[in-house]
């Protein structure tokens, strides 16, 4: 069964979309946010004026790290919990087909979304930086073995339940919904733009030309869209996604989320043309290589 026939499985009353976007949405940015409200008012309370909520980044200050991230990364459980109690009793459907239309979700094939991804973006990135250099005031060298090391565990349990809980809500429960009403050329391009306004909100976007900055988020959405069509499943989305912000966290970050461990720090501006070429090349070359040299031996509606 092809990907977008999955939603097939279950009940696609126009109102169960509707009913269903907004519990999913209660969930992620509703009672997602309650953890957070508890600790604002905590940090409030305290009495101690080390401690804040910056309502500019959105991120507590004064707090241990690992706190830090958790409160950021834990509205992204929430998300999880939305999709799953929407797609299971209010379309009647298994939660599964949102992944894949098999017995089980190929790790391997996960792996090779992730590892392939990571090689050409850093790949694409040395030879961007060998041409375009990057002046020496906007890029800082932040590595602290020890602080890195603490964190890493945490930033590889956490980043990949957030970035699967975007995959299960845009390439999985919007893309399927879609596919009900238009073809696949236009489920990939409206779940790609639904995909990046919500990027827009982020604290790095505040200052940021709306449109170009757009168009990266939109992108990767897009990446993410056409390899689940073709490929069947989720799986290569699940790593591409993962790997991306694994390295936006861990390789490469930008303020505010400099307060987490890293290795370098971006302080120029973020979105720019170059980073619009920069995207797309990654994107071309990663839909080529994977596929060309990646590609399943046996179709997906081939396999019973």
């Amino acid at each position: 069964m092809a990907y977008l026939d999955l939603v097939k499985l279950g009940k696609n009353h126009w109102w169960r979309y509707v009913l269903g976007v907004l519990l999913i949405v209660l969930m992620w940015q509703g009672l997602g946010l309650l953890p957070t409200v508890a600790l604002a008012i905590w940090v409030e309370l305290d009495q101690n004026d080390t401690t804040l909520f910056n309502t500019e980044t959105l991120l507590f200050e004064g707090l241990p790290m690992e706190v830090i991230f958790a409160d950021f990364m834990g509205m992204f459980l929430f998300l999880w919990l939305g999709v799953f109690l929407v797609v299971c009793f209010l379309h009647n459907r298994p939660f599964w087909s949102l992944f894949t239309p098999l017995q089980r979700l190929s790790w391997r094939r996960v792996l090779h979304g992730a590892v392939v991804f990571a090689a050409i973006y850093l790949a694409v990135g040395v030879i961007m930086e060998w041409l375009f250099p990057t002046p020496a005031k906007d890029i800082e060298y932040v590595l602290q073995p020890g602080k890195f090391l603490a964190f890493l565990p945490l930033a590889l349990l956490l980043i990949p339940i957030q970035t699967s809980a975007e995959e299960l809500l845009f390439r999985g429960y919007f893309m399927q919904g879609l596919g009900l009403i238009m073809n696949r050329w236009g489920v990939a391009l409206v779940s790609s733009v639904l995909f990046a306004l919500p990027h827009l909100l982020n604290p790095e976007v505040s200052d940021a030309n709306l449109w170009i900055a757009f168009l990266p988020y939109w992108i990767i959405g897009l990446l993410l869209a056409l390899i689940t069509l073709r490929d069947g499943t989720l799986e290569l989305a699940l790593g591409v996604h993962a790997s991306n912000n694994l390295m936006a966290f861990l390789l490469v970050t930008v303020p505010p989320y400099d307060m987490f461990p890293s290795v370098f720090v971006y302080h120029g501006e973020l979105f720019t043309w170059a980073t619009v070429v920069n995207g797309a090349v990654v994107a071309v070359l990663f839909y080529w290589v994977i596929f060309r040299f990646f590609a399943r031996s046996v179709p997906i509606t081939e396999v019973s």
